[in-house]
């Protein structure tokens, strides 16, 4: 704000007039208020790619971390059967637990829990 120059001048004359010659080179050709945008062009591609790449990976991790494609996927057929993932990891890790349940009646795993 600028300082009372005279005496005839008053504080808040000297600042209705400062807002109003700003006020005035904020104004366009049309009488109205400038628009304030971004002036690069570049900076709205890059930030809506970045949105949309933010949105993908969303996406991803949901479906992934929800196990949707576990269950939905056929992963295996045999014959007329099809096996999803979830229902092969089931029947993997049996067929491996029935297995280290066989090691507990040989020699060798009681060797080692000797």
């Amino acid at each position: 704000m600028a300082k009372k120059e005279t005496s005839t001048d008053w504080k808040h004359q000297v600042a209705r007039a400062e807002r109003k010659s700003r006020l005035a080179r904020m104004k366009g050709s049309d009488g109205h208020k400038k628009k304030i945008e971004l002036r690069s062009v570049w900076k709205k591609v890059v930030l809506s790619i970045l949105a949309v790449l933010i949105a993908f990976g969303l996406l991803v991790w949901l479906v992934s971390s929800t196990g949707l494609l576990t269950r939905s996927v056929t992963a295996l057929t045999i014959g007329d059967r099809r096996l999803k993932a979830s229902d092969l990891n089931i029947v993997i890790g049996n067929m491996t637990a029935s297995e280290q349940y066989g090691l507990a009646f040989s020699e060798e795993f009681q060797k080692i829990l000797d």
